[in-house]
């Protein structure tokens, strides 16, 4: 579904120095030793082509300037003109004659329009840069842009949010928008936005749900129209209906697990709670390793809050891809633990081990070999995302009648959900 919202603008001139300075590399050649019989300097040895404005084109030329050896160092100083060839085979003149320091940006007016009523003065400037390469054949790199001063700014309400666009460069005499940059925000009102986009005008900018496509500008820039396809948001994410059939390690009591011996041992038990998380812990910053989402608290606290004043307490069961060395070799070392923790992968193998956070020096971190096929996990099974962290809830029969994902509530709010749930 679209809609259509019309924002008022306001058109102001930008000061030289505010414009945007992302440029991009140019073209640079050698001059031809003939001259052009139009015009043109005599002497230098490069040119870049600057582009077209209205109904001339620029040329940038440049050379080594031996004569300011005492203002600066000689092989920074480069004498440069900038020259406007009328398309229409008239007379060439020049617009700039100087010297230029290398890795200084330059910014030289070329054109004025003021054809437009209403609006400030446009003024078209090239902004440009230039740097030595080492290389005789090709002394400089030239990196630059066109760009135009006017600058619209403007803001509507729209539906319970404020939308707000800016639109940069942008010459009226183009209709087309096509050397435009536009930013739209969605934001409540006085406040940070919300999301945002920026690009080509000529691009749609998609925030959230919505993509947004600048149309139209009124002929006195007065007005912005601008589009809003609306996405459908996706509905809440697929979950499994009965604990699905698998087998697996338990990495503390280094056994096979099935779902079978789960329900088994159910039956005397208010149900089966899954506690599905990529990482048990957090990754080591010097050491490396990969970067999962972690837990966020302690494994034993989080088995007592779902346990808490149940007569009967759950089985809990956590599923992971990445645990600290300390659970295998110094918590439950010479204990068994009251809860289960099963490998993610069929291959218990493939589980990470992170180093324990005081070890003086670890040699490199335990992690899946490249290129190993993880697929198959038991996470995928149970039809939950990559990185995604979900609390499940069974009967003892291996019915559902609990799930929710992080990204809906924090984790111990969903805990004590489930100890509501199976203590009814």
């Amino acid at each position: 579904m679209a809609t259509h919202v019309t924002i008022p603008l306001q058109v102001t001139s930008l000061p030289p120095e505010h414009l945007s300075s992302s440029c991009k590399e140019m073209a640079i050649e050698s001059v031809s030793s003939e001259p052009d019989k139009r015009g043109g300097p005599k002497d230098y040895a490069w040119k870049t082509e600057v582009g077209q404005v209205g109904s001339a084109r620029y040329v940038l030329y440049l050379r080594p300037e031996r004569r300011c050896s005492l203002l600066v160092d000689q092989n920074q100083a480069i004498a440069v003109e900038i020259w406007r060839f009328p398309t229409d085979g008239s007379k060439a003149e020049r617009l700039l004659q100087g010297v230029a320091v290398t890795d200084k940006e330059i910014r030289c007016p070329l054109q004025k329009i003021s054809s437009v009523p209403h609006l400030p003065p446009c003024t078209t400037y090239f902004v440009f840069q230039i740097s030595p390469t080492g290389s005789l054949q090709r002394p400089y790199r030239i990196s630059g842009r066109l760009c135009h001063n006017l600058h619209a700014t403007g803001s509507v309400p729209w539906a319970d949010k404020e939308l707000s666009v800016v639109i940069d460069n942008f010459n009226p005499e183009d209709r087309g928008l096509v050397s435009a940059q536009w930013c739209a925000a969605l934001s409540q009102r006085g406040m940070e936005p919300m999301g945002q986009g920026s690009g080509p005008a000529i691009k749609p900018l998609k925030i959230g749900n919505h993509t947004f496509c600048l149309e139209k500008i009124s002929t006195d820039f007065s007005e912005a129209i601008v589009g809003i396809l609306h996405e459908k948001i996706d509905e809440a994410p697929q979950r499994i209906s009965r604990l699905p059939d698998f087998a697996r390690v338990d990495l503390l009591r280094r056994l096979t697990v099935t779902r079978d011996t789960l329900l088994s041992g159910a039956q005397e038990r208010t149900g089966l709670v899954f506690i599905v998380a990529p990482s048990l812990t957090s990754p080591t910053p010097y050491y490396g390793g990969p970067t999962l989402p972690s837990l966020g608290i302690d494994e034993r606290a989080l088995y007592d809050q779902l346990c808490e004043g149940a007569a009967s307490p759950p089985l809990v069961i956590f599923v992971t891809q990445r645990i600290p060395a300390a659970l295998l070799y110094e918590k439950y070392l010479d204990k068994v633990p009251p809860f289960y923790l099963l490998s993610d992968y069929a291959d218990p193998c493939l589980v990470s081990i992170a180093p324990r956070e005081n070890a003086r020096f670890v040699p490199h971190f335990i992690s899946p070999p490249v290129g190993v096929e993880t697929k198959g996990t038991l996470s995928s099974a149970l039809l939950v995302k990559p990185n995604e962290t979900v609390i499940f809830a069974f009967d003892h029969n291996g019915k559902l009648v609990f799930s929710k994902s992080t990204n809906e509530a924090p984790l111990q709010e969903i805990a004590h959900e489930v100890r509501q749930i199976l203590t009814r």
